[in-house]
């Protein structure tokens, strides 16, 4: 299967699966898993050529993927997200999550003075969270991250990689837990 044809008929429909249910862990899992598996699957097929920056072999992949995270803050989350669930603990390298326990489910909160927002989804609610604890990257502090606004920034962004365009990202503060409304597809 070539990247192309996995970004449609996986990581596409597993990216929309995750916005339609904020609240469920599996889909947001499934979906950090999938566009994961998408740079590895692009590596594979494009390997040696300039788009993967000239590298091949397994050290030239590890390379790859860490200029893709460097590339775009929400794909490191992503893509960090997916190895901690894969290995539940991160210490080779310094990495902006480093356990299960920084991708969690956080419970809605009862607000009387809470509002609805255009989604239906409440502003304090329930959601799949992942936390950093610790500053990696300058350009994202500690706090939490909502998962599907990293999902969906991350997508957008590998799409435009494997498509050759350029992406401009968006900033920690638009992924915020407490900040984030997802943009049009």
């Amino acid at each position: 299967m070539r990247s192309s044809e996995f970004l449609e008929r996986v990581v596409t429909p597993n990216v929309n699966a995750c916005f339609a249910d904020i609240e469920d862990l599996r889909l947001a899992v499934n979906a950090c898993f999938a566009i994961d598996a998408l740079a590895g699957i692009f590596y594979v097929e494009n390997a040696g050529t300039p788009q993967v920056f000239g590298k091949s072999g397994r050290n030239g992949e590890g390379k790859f993927r860490a200029d893709l995270r460097r590339m775009n803050l929400a794909y490191d989350l992503v893509e960090t997200a997916a190895w901690c669930v894969k290995h539940g603990e991160l210490t080779r390298e310094p990495r902006v999550l480093s356990s299960i326990q920084d991708v969690a489910f956080k419970e809605p909160t009862w607000n009387d003075d809470e509002v609805w927002d255009d989604r239906g989804i409440w502003e304090e609610g329930a959601a799949v969270l992942l936390s950093v604890r610790s500053v990696v990257r300058n350009d994202l502090p500690i706090g939490d991250y909502h998962c599907a606004a990293a999902i969906d920034e991350a997508h957008r962004f590998i799409s435009a990689f494997i498509a050759g365009k350029n992406y401009q990202g968006l900033s920690h503060f638009e992924i915020n837990a407490q900040t984030f409304q997802r943009r049009n597809p």
